[in-house]
């Protein structure tokens, strides 16, 4: 009924919503709910009533939810321990163990509105708490290289992942208020558990491996990027006039010669007509001095 956790890919599939440790440290026994809900329908009920368990990735106190028909049973945080909208009511199986292979893979394939890029982790950590455990973030990853997003390396970033229930507004106000880096990244509704933990893993690791879409639910950065798309747009705008400001002043000497050919020949024009008035003031002349001399003569 109970068993030991010795193995990597054993943890991996001991999802939160289905196993617990018995015991708040990392050595002790991983129960099933299963073995929760037979133990209380056994004769001897009494060491599994009321017990308190441990989560897997941060021993954070949980309690078993067993005598439920609306829901399949499953380990839940005690008192609102998730600090989320899920907190009370369990994860989806599909929402841990999606938390679980984006830890293994410390990378995630990403498009942030317009920008497209990997982001790498140098390491992560499930279910972070803050404020004294009121809220609580899926996963909190340090920024391992230098990406487009412009996330500087070694801050962190949250990542939030939505399956059935979108970060709460109030949860949202708190990353803006104390400027946290936080994303939202949909889980598509057509992967369900089908009772096969190994064939959920392979098709969620395989989403995980194609770039997925991520809605900003914060950027520190936002006032800072925002006045830099100001200042390309400005930048854009000035080269523009510029181009169009050269573009005109070619028109205008590509046309200049032909101005100064037409002042050239209508210069040409005026001397021929000042070489042909000179011409015929001449001849006038050689007349009037021939007819003198023959007026003389007599």
């Amino acid at each position: 009924m109970l068993f030991q956790k010795n193995a990597t890919e054993t943890k991996k599939h001991q999802l939160m919503k289905y196993h617990a440790h018995l015991e708040n440290n990392l050595n002790s026994e991983i129960v099933s709910i299963f073995d929760v809900k037979n133990g209380l329908n056994s004769k001897f009920p009494k060491i599994w009533e009321n017990r308190e368990y441990y989560s897997l990735s941060h021993f954070t106190p949980m309690k078993a939810v067993v005598n439920t028909k609306s829901k399949t049973p499953h380990f839940a945080f005690k008192n609102g321990g998730g600090g989320n909208e899920n907190s009370g009511t369990g994860e989806s199986i599909e929402h841990q163990l999606s938390k679980e292979i984006i830890y293994d893979k410390k990378s995630l394939k990403l498009k942030i509105g317009e920008i497209q890029d990997t982001l790498m982790f140098s390491e992560i950590f499930i279910e972070k708490p803050f404020e004294n455990g009121l809220f609580r973030t899926d996963l909190y990853a340090k920024i391992k290289e230098n990406n487009k997003f412009e996330l500087p390396v070694d801050s962190f970033l949250i990542i939030e992942i939505h399956k059935t229930n979108k970060v709460t507004k109030t949860k949202q106000q708190f990353f803006r208020d104390n400027n946290y880096a936080a994303i939202e990244i949909d889980l598509y509704k057509e992967i369900k558990f089908d009772n096969d933990l190994n064939k959920l893993y392979r098709q969620l690791s395989g989403y995980f491996d194609k770039e997925r879409y991520a809605r900003t639910l914060h950027n520190p950065n936002y006032i800072k990027q925002k006045i830099e798309r100001e200042r390309k747009v400005e930048e854009k705008r000035l080269l523009q006039l510029k181009n169009e400001s050269s573009k005109q002043s070619k028109i205008e000497i590509k046309n200049e010669p032909v101005i100064i050919v037409r002042k050239v020949e209508t210069a040409k024009v005026q001397s021929q007509e000042e070489n042909f008035n000179a011409t015929q003031i001449e001849e006038k002349k050689n007349i009037f001095a021939r007819i003198l001399n023959f007026i003389l003569r007599k």
